[in-house]
């Protein structure tokens, strides 16, 4: 994952909005709560191939295969069920995956949405424009450091709780682990930072009703944390 965060700064992607998102941002969070963090994969034994997920808003200056082969010359773009769809997910020969997604916009994007100069499409995802509302940077340790923006920790354990909702029955194991990353998150920021997570949840909550409070709600109580519900 360093190599990879180092070749998407060095193509200033970083410095043009991309967000580092999922178990990536999670693992660059110590830094920002102030401690440490459990294992995402001691947590569930999820033996899923690793996986770095880029939320992109703008072109980037070239190619993504010609920035990730910075990093690994093996990475290929994974080929769409729909053979004219620019990829969205990129994998090396080891099998470690990059993921692209976007904001959705509105439920007619198209899927992936095709950035041309980008020669890929990254995915449109629900509640993602809100989980990027403010993102922070902090820092890879990879050679001399890499500067990243990754979201919000409180904003990132409110949209675990949200995801942990969605999956489906295939996604036993990846809703185990949103669950065990918002817990985590939540139980530093309660100690170290209440406002934050109370803000979080707060503003989820004034989002709607299906989408948004009610699997918040759900989620609060299977992780024990029903108490947050008054907040």
């Amino acid at each position: 994952m360093g190599a990879i965060l180092d070749s998407l700064a060095y193509a200033s992607l970083f410095r043009a909005g991309a967000v580092l998102v999922g178990t990536g941002a999670y693992l660059l969070s110590e830094p920002l709560v102030g401690s440490r963090l459990p294992s995402p994969t001691l947590m569930t034994g999820d033996l899923d191939p690793a996986t770095a997920s880029v939320a992109l808003s703008a072109e980037p200056p070239e190619r993504l295969d010609t920035i990730l082969k910075r990093a690994d010359p093996t990475f290929e773009g994974v080929p769409q069920l729909k053979p004219q769809a620019p990829p969205s997910r990129f994998r090396n020969a080891q099998g470690y995956l990059v993921d692209l997604v976007t904001p959705m916009r509105t439920r007619d994007d198209a899927d992936p949405v095709p950035l041309t100069e980008l020669g890929a499409g990254p995915a449109p995802l629900q509640h993602l424009a809100w989980l990027l509302d403010g993102s922070v940077r902090t820092a890879a340790l990879w050679g001399a450091g890499v500067i990243v923006n990754v979201p919000q920790p409180a904003r990132f354990a409110v949209h675990k709780l949200i995801l942990a909702q969605r999956r489906d029955a295939s996604g036993r194991l990846k809703r185990s682990k949103d669950l065990a990353q918002a817990k985590a998150l939540i139980e530093i920021l309660r100690d170290h930072d209440s406002f934050a997570i109370e803000d979080a949840l707060h503003d989820a909550k004034m989002q709607g009703e299906k989408g948004w409070s009610a699997p918040v709600e759900r989620s609060l109580k299977e992780i024990g944390m029903s108490e947050l519900l008054s907040g």
